[in-house]
């Protein structure tokens, strides 16, 4: 699991991941800036890992996910907005959904991660 002194991310659930700050390195274990997100678990951190120790796509995985955590923002409510947080790095999402997902929208055979 890599360790970021600078920062810190947690990826939670598929469409929704926190991100980092400055650092340009994500953490898969990022407590959130937003106090009434829910926990990351360990299938959350697991998921995260995986996609990052992607050697195909992981790079761009970590860049999205540094945006992410470096631009985190949250509602009056106290959960992250997603709405900001991901438009504000949508550059850096789309390129690793891209080489993810492709451009036919299947994700290519990762080995299992």
């Amino acid at each position: 699991m890599k360790k970021v002194a600078c920062a810190v991310l947690l990826a939670v659930g598929a469409s929704s991941t926190a991100l980092l700050f400055g650092c340009n390195n994500g953490s898969c274990d990022y407590v959130s800036k937003c106090p009434n997100d829910p926990a990351v678990t360990q299938d959350d951190i697991t998921g995260c890992n995986n996609k990052m120790n992607d050697p195909k796509c992981g790079g761009l995985y970590n860049d999205y996910l540094s945006c992410y955590q470096s631009n985190q923002t949250c509602t009056s409510s106290g959960v992250t907005d997603q709405t900001i947080t991901n438009g504000t790095c949508g550059d850096p999402y789309a390129k690793w959904e891209t080489c993810y997902y492709g451009v036919d929208g299947s994700a290519y055979n990762d080995g299992g991660m």
